[in-house]
């Protein structure tokens, strides 16, 4: 069974709420704490009202859905929690041009990756776009922590 369990919900959401978030209420966490570029939340976060940026994920939503794990963007729990960054709009279409030029658009491609071998080469292309590499570091370490949950290989 793939998704994430009643005990990790519980670890991750006191681990958010030590950093501030507020599980309860996303809505009220996100109107409080405006996000700024390069916050890494959760990939609901970016997506529940219009923040000026957009959410760049690199355990990719394309990558869940070549193994099985989602049916679509957005959807289920392992979608909506996958660590993300925010991005600007510019900055995140240079990301998207350079992921594709990877071959990481492709899900033939990505149906041949493991969970660490994608989640490091789209770090490396945030790094080669020049996003901080203090952001870099946490949404690694976010990302791998999720997709350790996710449990496939």
């Amino acid at each position: 069974k793939h998704g994430i369990s009643h005990w990790r919900r519980k670890q991750l959401a006191k681990a958010l709420m030590d950093k501030g978030y507020s599980l309860q209420n996303v809505k009220d966490y996100v109107a409080r704490n405006p996000l700024k570029e390069f916050d890494v939340r959760p990939y609901l976060a970016g997506r529940i009202r219009h923040t000026g940026f957009e959410m760049h994920e690199v355990l990719q939503n394309a990558w869940l859905e070549s193994k099985g794990l989602i049916t679509g963007r957005g959807a289920g729990s392992i979608s909506r929690w996958n660590p993300s960054i925010a991005l600007s709009n510019p900055l995140h279409k240079t990301i998207n041009s350079m992921q594709a030029a990877a071959g990481l658009m492709d899900k033939k491609v990505l149906s041949t990756m493991t969970r660490v071998e994608v989640i490091r080469a789209n770090l490396e292309i945030l790094s080669r776009a020049g996003v901080p590499d203090y952001a870099i570091q946490h949404l690694r370490k976010a990302a791998l922590i999720h997709a350790r949950e996710v449990g496939y290989k």
